[in-house]
């Protein structure tokens, strides 16, 4: 789905003429049945009269575009995709993401810059590794496709009829006995070049850093024990510790686990996943069935009332779909292993 497909000659009659917000707008409310906010109608007037200037100056008037193009199996949307053939006649396509900063400056941290956000100064990641992800995710789509299927049925999330994975599917779904193997496979990976990471569901307290910016070891099963990704909001963190917003690209990220509120929107190669006993699977009832007592996420907790059990299955299908070639996962509760390896 995108909310805007053209040439690049009609997108820049559409910006001269004012008409390209308006019509991302009808599309958005066609589309989700209620109104942009007013925040990203003005981000898209402001952005995408920049992106026609560059268009302009290009002299790029016969390719094509897509503007809000949302990424298949995902919620995320990239800003804008030019398509074209190169000198060799080749299919090729160009992803543009657009950001609302007024300044930007280099940093001493690899792939951030240093921009306005939120009244103040923030390190944020370079707009580089947000596309380098996209493209990741657009490349590995197809073997993934089949996986996020079977599992969207597993979960009983929507009806796919895929009720077997299979190794024809290509995907590389393996069960672990311990998380500390899951966390060596994983590690493995990223030691051979390949982008992983850990995560899991939220079944533990989320700790501030200490005084001294280091991390706590919250995620304890035995002797196995790791810190979760830093909170959002953490100001000090020492040196070597990635901000909530680096976990995904930084190299401290590998050193912790990342909770549903940080992976979302990240893409990897392959997604380590320790499934706590927030969410099991009941044989006796032949369903899923959400256990608030092992949850810590205060936000789901309190809000979700009879809908507790529908928001934990989201939250582990986001953390299960992370993985674009693989995922490997440790059950906590040996009921909910079992019967995900019969449906393997």
């Amino acid at each position: 789905m995108q909310l805007y497909a053209g040439s690049t000659a009609e997108f820049l009659t559409d910006a001269i003429q004012h008409r390209v917000a308006e019509k991302l707008g009808e599309s958005y409310y066609e589309y989700y049945r209620f109104r942009a906010s007013a925040s990203e109608f003005a981000s898209w007037q402001n952005s995408l009269s920049a992106l026609n200037g560059q268009l302009q100056y290009s002299g790029l008037l016969d390719h094509g575009i897509a503007l809000e193009l949302q990424l298949p199996l995902t919620s995320a949307r990239l800003d804008a995709m030019i398509t074209g053939h190169d000198r060799t006649g080749a299919e090729r396509a160009v992803i543009v993401e657009l950001k609302q900063w007024t300044t930007v400056e280099p940093t001493d941290i690899d792939d951030s810059v240093l921009t306005f956000l939120g009244g103040m100064l923030r390190e944020v990641p370079h707009p580089s590794i947000q596309v380098a992800h996209y493209s990741r995710y657009l490349a590995d789509m197809n073997s993934a496709e089949h996986y996020i299927d079977w599992l969207d049925q597993l979960l009983e999330i929507r009806k796919t009829g895929e009720t077997r994975l299979g190794e024809a599917s290509g995907f590389d779904f393996r069960i672990f006995d311990d998380p500390a193997l899951v966390d060596a496979a994983i590690r493995a990976k990223v030691a051979h070049g390949v982008s992983a990471r850990m995560s899991a569901g939220f079944c533990w307290p989320w700790s501030a850093p200490t005084a001294d910016g280091t991390l706590v070891d919250d995620v304890i099963l035995g002797e196995y024990a790791r810190l979760w990704n830093a909170k959002p909001d953490a100001a000090r963190l020492k040196k070597g510790i990635p901000k909530a917003s680096f976990w995904a690209s930084g190299p401290g990220g590998i050193e912790q686990i990342g909770c549903v509120y940080t992976a979302q929107g990240f893409e990897f190669d392959y997604i380590g996943v320790i499934f706590g006993r927030d969410l099991r699977y009941d044989g006796a009832s032949q369903t899923w069935a959400g256990v608030p007592a092992f949850s810590r996420d205060h936000v789901v907790k309190t809000r979700s009332g009879a809908r507790f059990t529908d928001n934990v299955k989201n939250t582990y299908r986001v953390l299960l779909t992370r993985g674009m070639q693989g995922c490997y996962v440790y059950f906590m509760d040996p009921e909910t292993r079992a019967f995900v390896e019969s449906r393997l």
